[in-house]
């Protein structure tokens, strides 16, 4: 990247991000970390906004993170679907929340997820997530 040392970046994301994916997502995407936390809500997303970036930075150096199905059959996209029902209606939460949650980090997130997964579906979570069309700078997000 910097120093050209992509392979050596690269390396590194695999081997660590795939780690923490196979041990943090369970297949129906659950992040059971998170969940234990007493504002379950808000450390899944931030949990999914660091995996979001380090897919972001892995596709700079030729690695695939978006569609790495984990030893478990954990995946990004399997903790983002799991999540998006509940950012939706909160009131379906079943895991502490001690504080309001609120949902603005989560636009950008199905805005590249519907770029990256070509799916339809990420931009009608958009009209229902957010059905005033909130606008939120992506270049923020990275």
């Amino acid at each position: 990247m910097f120093l050209d040392r992509s392979n050596e970046a690269k390396s590194y994301l695999e081997s660590v991000s795939k780690k923490r994916i196979d041990l943090q997502i369970k297949e129906d995407g659950k992040q059971l970390e998170e969940l234990k936390r007493t504002k379950a809500m808000s450390y899944t997303l931030f949990n999914l906004k660091a995996y979001f970036k380090l897919s972001v930075l892995a596709d700079k150096v030729g690695l695939d993170l978006w569609n790495y199905n984990g030893k478990n059959g954990g995946s990004i996209r399997k903790a983002l679907d799991y999540f998006l029902p509940f950012v939706q209606d909160s009131t379906k939460w079943e895991y502490q929340q001690i504080e309001s949650f609120k949902n603005d980090d989560v636009y950008p997130l199905l805005v590249i997820a519907k770029k990256k997964y070509d799916e339809k579906t990420y931009g009608d979570w958009i009209r229902k997530i957010f059905p005033d069309n909130i606008k939120i700078s992506i270049p923020n997000f990275l």
